[in-house]
This record gives structure tokens, C-alpha cells and sequence, in this order.
């Protein structure tokens, strides 16, 4: 369950970092600008440097699967490694999702490396978890944005082309925020043949 006005909080956050940019509120947020205002570099996995041949091999071989992006932090400085054999909208969605944590100030989670399998495995925290993934889709699709272009009737294939998202979030936003709803009820409001009783 989310703090009292955190879902609120979101949307103003997705506001607020579209105008410090420059951006209208209804047009898409690139994670690369928001890592830059942050100071946050995001490098995927490929070009990590003096990371071993077998490391990366597994990394975006056999195990690209279970693994999406992490971030890396000394002091305050962060480097957000991610997966880069995952499509373009879900690298989106996944740096989207480690620059909200830290927008959140979230505490790490603890890291450790599996012997047997070589891979890195964190430590999970729910509640971080679910505000990352809210925050990071409210600032992918701010549900102003939703509401201008689905009143102007734009498909969601389009929408998910310009704003770099999968159908999934897009479907998942649209029904989160009510915006199909209430997108609905308007409609139906102008049908003709509405009582007006």
C-alpha cells in the first residue's frame, strides 16, 4: 500500500521533470535525460570495460533472461548498468525504474555474488519495489499526457512508439489512472440519445 498522496506525488514529479527539461507535459521523458539531470551514467552491459569475456557472455547470453538493469553507486555518484539484449521498451521501462529509486532515495538493497552461477543477486524490498515501478511508469506515461492523447483518439501503437513503452505498461497505465474510464463516461455523455433527466 502506498503513502497517503504518493501517487499524486508521481504525477507531479512526472510534471515537474518534463519543465525543468523544456518538455510539454504530455510529451515523452527519456530516461537518458532524466539520468542526466541526476549526474546518473547509464552504460548497458557490452560496453562495460575489463568485465571478462565469460561474464558478459553469460550476462547477455544464457542468463540476459533473469537479470534487467542495476545500479551502482559510490557516495553519490551512480552508474546504471542494464540489459541491453532486452527491447527498446523494456530498457526504457527498467532504467526508468532504477533512476526512480534513486529519485526516491531509496536504501540500496544488498548485493551478493552467486559462486555457482556467477551472477549478481540482490536482496528484495516490496515496498521500494512496487513505489519504483510506480513512479517510473508514471514518469514514462503521466497520466496528463494519457488523457491528451487518447482524447484525441491517438492508437495505442502510436502512443507506445512515441513514449518508448510496451503495450503492457501502456494497457497497465491506461486502466491504473481511470484514464479509460473516464475517457468513456465522457463519451457516452455525448451520445446522442442520452437522457438528460
Amino acid at each position: 500500500m502506498f503513502r497517503r498522496g504518493f501517487k499524486a506525488w508521481c504525477e507531479q514529479i512526472a510534471t515537474t521533470l518534463r519543465r525543468d527539461n523544456d518538455l510539454a507535459p504530455t510529451a515523452p521523458l527519456p530516461p537518458a535525460v532524466v539520468a542526466e539531470g541526476l549526474g546518473v551514467r547509464l552504460v548497458p552491459a557490452g560496453e562495460l570495460s575489463g568485465v571478462p569475456p565469460d561474464v558478459l557472455n553469460r550476462l547477455l547470453g544464457q542468463h540476459r533472461a533473469v537479470w534487467s538493469a542495476v545500479t551502482i553507486s559510490a557516495g553519490d555518484r551512480h552508474l546504471v548498468v542494464y540489459n541491453s539484449a532486452h527491447s527498446k521498451a523494456r530498457q526504457s521501462n527498467d532504467l526508468m525504474h532504477e533512476l526512480s529509486h534513486l529519485i526516491l532515495k531509496h536504501t540500496p538493497n544488498m548485493s551478493f555474488m552467486d559462486p555457482t552461477k556467477g551472477l549478481l543477486i540482490r536482496s528484495y524490498d516490496k515496498h521500494q519495489e512496487d513505489e519504483a515501478n510506480w513512479l517510473s511508469a508514471s514518469l514514462l506515461l503521466p497520466r496528463q499526457a494519457l488523457v491528451a492523447h487518447r482524447s484525441r483518439r491517438t492508437p495505442a501503437e502510436d502512443l507506445c512508439e512515441l513514449f518508448g513503452v510496451s503495450r503492457d505498461l501502456l494497457t497497465f497505465r491506461l486502466n491504473t489512472t481511470g484514464v479509460e474510464r473516464q475517457l468513456a463516461r465522457r463519451t457516452a455523455m455525448r451520445s446522442p440519445g442520452r437522457s438528460t433527466r
